[in-house]
């Protein structure tokens, strides 16, 4: 490895051995005739040429000497960096264990169980309460962990597949049950990352690319869907956009976003975390949680001021939720609503 003393040291010497060779007595030059002049001419400059060669292979040896230090540089700040962000699982019980980077692999993945709602009670409340009941949960029943709705489907999440297990079987065979909603399956839990300015005019490839590129997604990375086309001034899309990446791990996803990117053929994809807030799902005919538009039936409301009229069409100056009725817009992010729904899709996805 190369130093500011090494340095010094090797020009010093290279200094001094062509100072020795170039040593001559000006004094003799004038007793000499044309011929010797000459060949001490000849001389001198068989002496600058090898001065040169000295100089020349002392610049290499030094070039090479400082590229591995760089070497080093670059080694040593790779294993720093992976020490930093290593996710090895932390000693049970210690609260590194509930951050990023340090969950507990072992511990069995929760089951959803989805469930299509009736009809006819679409509009009833359907809560852990319920589910504690018609389940007989306080009579070591299967125990709902979280209930929550899309449209007209229910999702049931318990602690683990054998409990969704027993819970389809109870809702199969239980006329209380059989009567409001009706089993279609299990839904395996899935972690989502955000990747940004990704290739997206092959998104088949793009997948299938990412996994053969990136180890701790070979397993994992189930699915990939683009939330959005990018277009350029002209209106023209780029052939990039956004994607959503859905991991069947927490931990496999939490290692993306630690560093912070995933590697395709083309180019390193940014990788970031989901924004919580622009997941929630919320109508915008009638400005509630839980279903869409195209599943709606209440009454059109304004997502401005709550009046009886689309938010395209608002001419108010004020600003009145119809969640909570405080004063601001209906979806802010401040809305005792909108963070009781986000702290809900954090609870089920991202933690």
């Amino acid at each position: 490895m190369v130093s500011p003393g090494n340095e010094q040291n090797v020009n010093k010497r290279v200094c001094t051995k062509a100072t020795n060779e170039l040593s001559f007595d000006i004094e003799l030059l004038a007793d000499m005739t044309k011929d010797q002049l000459l060949k001490q001419a000849r001389i001198f400059a068989t002496q600058a040429r090898n001065f040169q060669k000295l100089y020349n292979d002392a610049k290499q040896a030094l070039e090479a000497e400082k590229q591995k230090l760089q070497q080093y540089k670059i080694a040593f700040a790779e294993k720093a960096f992976a020490a930093l962000t290593s996710t090895a699982r932390p000693q049970a019980g210690s609260y590194a264990a509930v951050v990023r980077g340090g969950r507990d692999e072992n511990i069995p993945a929760r089951s959803t169980l989805v469930v299509k709602i009736d009809q006819t009670d679409r509009d009833q409340p359907i809560d852990t309460k319920l589910m504690d009941n018609l389940l007989d949960s306080k009579n070591k029943g299967p125990v709902a962990q979280q209930v929550s709705r899309k449209d007209d489907k229910l999702y049931v999440t318990f602690a683990d597949a054998v409990e969704s297990a027993r819970a389809q079987t109870i809702m199969e065979s239980k006329a209380e049950c059989k009567a409001i909603f009706k089993p279609i399956g299990t839904q395996v839990r899935m972690y989502p990352a955000i990747g940004l300015y990704a290739d997206i005019s092959d998104v088949r490839e793009l997948e299938n690319d990412i996994r053969f590129r990136n180890p701790c997604a070979r397993d994992t990375l189930q699915k990939v869907i683009v939330t959005k086309r990018l277009k350029n001034g002209a209106g023209i899309e780029t052939g990039l956009g956004h994607i959503k990446l859905l991991f069947n791990s927490a931990a496999a996803r939490d290692r993306i976003l630690n560093q912070n990117r995933m590697f395709t053929e083309g180019k390193a994809i940014r990788v970031v975390e989901v924004d919580a807030n622009r997941e929630v799902r919320r109508c915008y005919k009638c400005q509630k949680y839980g279903h869409t538009q195209q599943h709606c039936s209440d009454t059109v409301r304004c997502g401005h001021c709550a009046g009886q009229h689309s938010t395209g069409e608002c001419r108010s100056g004020s600003k009145r939720c119809i969640n909570c009725h405080g004063e601001h817009a209906s979806g802010d992010r401040t809305c005792p609503e909108q963070v009781k729904e986000v702290r809900k899709y954090r609870l089920r996805f991202l933690e």
